[in-house]
């Protein structure tokens, strides 16, 4: 708990990312990792191969444009570093252990962003956002294990500020909102690797199914060029003996 209290004091953070939990729920990432390190291995070697080799397809090797960079436990900065002439890392939060790293390379760039452009407008219907997509230098674009995160604290603040708002409405926000995310994605004119969660699912501890999510039907027009699984949630990690795991896909779009 200490060090998620330090990290709480000394992150440099917008105001919006503490105020609506984006950084609270980058150090509860980052306390799961610490945890969950071995069972999370394979999914992130996955995601760091998806993304090179999406990377290789770029036409030339000015911006490589990184939406959710996070903690950078998914990213191959090292590799990207090499082969662009800059690459952009954009999220609402860069914690520490990101910041040192980029300061490794003199090419990287952080830049702090809402990424939906939502958060000021709530609770407006969700904006298409336009951000970056008159940069002419961006070859490469990647979506990093994003997408489905995005609606969560959005809908969290809608239940606590609009309760006149059913659920429904709720999860019809959050449909939107991803769905304004992929439409933002197809609108650059460079190759593009999403990288997101296509099913969760939650088991009881006799292995039967209490939740699941599908977000196949959301995907049309995206194809599937490597699927794997992600261990969120090994034994011992929830309550009540329940476990979670991801199907994670690298999707591209040209």
């Amino acid at each position: 708990m200490l060090a998620e209290a330090l990290a709480w004091l000394l992150t440099p953070a917008p105001a919006t990312a503490r105020r609506f939990g984006h950084l609270a729920e980058s150090i509860a990432i980052a306390a799961r990792h610490r945890r969950c390190r071995a069972a999370w291995a394979p999914h992130l070697a996955a995601s760091r191969q998806a993304l090179l080799e999406s990377a290789r397809t770029a036409p030339g090797q000015r911006i490589a444009l990184v939406l959710g960079s996070g903690h950078l436990l998914d990213v191959p900065l090292a590799e990207l570093a090499g082969s662009f002439e800059s690459v952009w890392l954009v999220d609402l939060v860069h914690p520490w252990s990101s910041r040192l790293a980029a300061r490794r390379y003199a090419n990287v760039r952080l830049i702090a962003l809402d990424v939906t452009e939502c958060l000021d407008r709530l609770p407006d219907e969700p904006p298409l956002p336009a951000r970056f997509l008159d940069e002419p230098g961006i070859d490469w674009v990647a979506s990093v294990n994003l997408l489905s995160q995005l609606a969560g604290l959005p809908q969290h603040w809608l239940r606590r500020n609009r309760p006149g708002l059913d659920e429904a409405a709720i999860h019809r926000y959050g449909e939107a909102l991803m769905a304004r995310h992929l439409e933002w994605l197809a609108r650059f004119r460079a190759p593009v690797c999403l990288l997101t969660d296509i099913g969760q699912t939650r088991l009881d501890a006799r292995g039967e199914i209490v939740e699941w999510h599908d977000y196949r039907p959301l995907l049309a027009g995206w194809q599937v060029s490597a699927e794997w699984r992600w261990d969120l949630a090994p034994p011992g990690e929830l309550t009540d003996g329940q476990t979670a795991f991801h199907r994670v896909a690298a999707l591209t779009r040209r």
